[in-house]
This record gives structure tokens, sequence and C-alpha cells, in this order.
């Protein structure tokens, strides 16, 4: 089985920015590029965030059974990646 890799995008960006990096990956990897809420394809949330966007991606991952990846951002997905991180971090840590 393949790693898999998890793509967020930039602010206003959207998946489709990483089709070129992907399609380098693909061969050794198992990648998933997610337009988050308000970009690309996907509805807008009401109370856009960090913390929500980080809640989302973790859904979407779950929803496709993917209980593993290496989460991979710019900019603001960045963040996001980092916060899941921090939060996954802090749930081995606590035990949660």
């Amino acid at each position: 089985m393949k790693p898999t890799l998890v793509f967020l995008h930039y602010f206003s960006g959207a998946a489709e920015s990483w089709r070129y990096v992907i399609e380098l990956l693909e061969p050794s990897y198992q990648c998933v590029a997610l337009d988050l809420p308000g970009f690309g394809r996907c509805p807008m949330v009401a109370s856009p965030s960090i913390d929500v966007y980080s809640r989302w991606v973790l859904k979407q991952l779950e929803s496709q059974e993917i209980h593993q990846a290496i989460l991979i951002g710019h900019s603001m997905g960045g963040k996001v990646a980092m916060d899941i991180a921090a939060s996954q971090a802090a749930e081995r840590i606590d035990g949660r």
C-alpha cells in the first residue's frame, strides 16, 4: 500500500492548485487534495476558522477511511496541517 499524502491549499486557492505536484507524486503515493470550505467546489461553513477547517479535514479523512496520512499545506493549508498535527499530538499526550 502506498503512503497517503493529503494536500491543503492556500487562502483563496483550491485543490486544483496541487494538480502538477500530484501528477509527479502519484506513482509513489496515494494523493488526496481537498477543497477547504468556501473554496473550489466546497460550500462555505458558517464560522470559518483554522480550528473549524481542521475538524472538517479530519472528518473528510475519516469519511474516506484514511487513517494515516502525511498532511502537506501551503500558507493557510499549512496552518491547518499544523493545527491538526498539534491536536493529534496533544491527544496522544493527554491520552484522550
